[in-house]
């Protein structure tokens, strides 16, 4: 999203209209909970199938907060964390999923409408549903589901900038300003059109028609005002800024076979989950091909014919799924939010090597070597992929670093960027958004 941090799972963004105030967004949903802290969830059997009861929730951690507070206070270089005044995101159109492993959506809810977004469950199921319910509160992950949906209003900051020079364009100005704001606002329209002067605009990502109409309005208006001040001087520049709220999609989930306390949750009498799966056969039959240090992953479904295996965080060890030859599923969960990602592979028999796109993965290499060898002492990179921001830090001995991007089926596994340089005696150098399409940045000068 524009403008964001993240700190341990929680978005956070300036409240522009109140000093000391933010703005936070948690990633990961919740369940109620009862005064010991344990998931309030009850399954019961009835007849081939049975209920589900639970309350969803969309709420940080107990100490999230405080934590949040003090990277606010360091960061923005507040004395006193305690006097950063922290509020949920202003969200629209909030609603909450109950969703199973194939992707069935028991029931939708509304919720109650102002954080924590409570959403009451109270839904039948099948004799399948059933089992898969069971499965996800017995602790196999992508099985049981509680999901958020939402619209967020986040801020952006939009600029531009109007320069000039030379004789002719002065002249042609010079004359126009006796015709007052309007004349010389065409004089300034028609310089730039016959390549006298120009704008140069500063956007967010894919910015609205509408954004990119005020800014240039704006822009000439400011030009119109100023320039007269400033034909002595033969050359000029005006600038404008623009501070936009704007709505985009976000989802957070809570996977039922992962949150805390899942295992007080006692399953009925009759009917056992299906175990999880714990180390690996001797000869795996899958195994994820890449370092997962750092990535967002959460789980990896591997369906091959009739058999299943899942891998899991951290060190997601080798499983074994059968080794026949078969279709191939493999369906991914993340950490950051991101909707389930699910690839078909063509059969094979045998061993099977997941790579980064067969998990919805592409790597993003950020290198300022070059900055550090042109006197840098530090540089902050900020990543952008869909709703989702990710911040480098380099610096010192420090000057490469890499990051696991989720990147939907069939996308191109390039990220929009934008770095800052800092150098020795303390200037520090701002870059405008740029794209790579590759994911492979190159941060040559500043």
């Amino acid at each position: 999203m524009a403008d964001t941090q993240e700190h341990h799972g929680l978005l956070w963004f300036a409240n522009r209209s109140a000093p000391r105030s933010y703005y936070f967004l948690p990633r990961r949903a919740d369940v109620q909970r009862d005064d010991d802290g344990r998931p309030m969830v009850t399954l019961l059997v009835a007849g081939p199938g049975g209920f589900l009861t639970l309350t969803g929730m969309w709420r940080p951690g107990a100490d999230a907060l405080d934590g949040l507070r003090k990277e606010i206070a360091e960061r923005e270089q507040i004395d006193d964390a305690a006097t950063i005044t922290l509020a949920f995101a202003p969200v629209r159109s909030v609603s909450c999923e109950l969703v199973l492993d194939d992707g069935t959506v028991l029931a939708r809810s509304r919720t109650s409408g102002s954080p924590p977004y409570s959403a009451l469950f109270s839904v039948s199921l099948t004799a399948a549903q059933l089992v898969s319910a069971a499965a996800g509160l017995g602790g196999r992950p992508g099985f049981l589901a509680v999901r958020y949906r939402a619209e967020v209003l986040t801020p952006i900051m939009a600029g531009a900038r109007f320069t000039g020079a030379g004789a002719e364009l002065i002249s042609w100005l010079r004359a126009a300003a006796t015709t007052g704001p309007a004349g010389l606002r065409a004089a300034i329209e028609q310089a730039i059109t016959d390549g006298l002067a120009r704008v140069e605009l500063s956007v967010p990502g894919d910015p609205s028609s509408e954004l990119v109409t005020e800014l240039y309005d704006r822009v000439l208006s400011r030009a119109a005002e100023a320039v007269p001040g400033l034909l002595d001087g033969g050359s000029f520049e005006v600038t404008v800024e623009l501070g936009r709220d704007v709505e985009q999609p976000f989802s957070a989930d809570a996977d039922l076979a992962t949150i805390e306390g899942r295992d007080t949750v006692r399953l009925p009498a009759g009917i056992v989950a299906p175990a999880p799966e714990t180390a690996p056969a001797p000869a795996p039959g899958v195994r994820l091909g890449l370092d997962p240090a750092g990535a967002p992953l959460a789980w990896i479904r591997v369906r091959r014919g009739d058999a299943t295996a899942v891998l899991t965080a951290p060190d997601f060890r080798p499983a074994d799924p059968g080794t026949a030859g078969g279709p191939v599923t493999v369906i991914t969960g993340y950490t950051d939010g991101s909707p389930i990602h699910r690839v078909d592979l063509p059969a094979r028999a045998g061993e099977l090597v997941l790579g980064a796109r067969d998990v919805g993965l592409a790597e993003v290499t950020v290198d300022g070597r070059a900055l550090a060898r042109a006197g840098a002492v530090a540089a902050e990179v900020l990543l952008t992929r869909g709703p989702h921001r990710h911040t480098v830090r380099l610096g010192g001995d420090d000057w490469t670093a890499r990051r696991w991007l989720v990147v939907p089926e069939g996308a191109a596994p390039g990220a929009d960027y934008r770095w800052t340089a800092t150098t020795a005696d303390g200037r520090v150098v701002r870059h405008d958004r740029a794209h790579s399409e590759t994911g492979e940045i190159v941060l040559a000068s500043f």
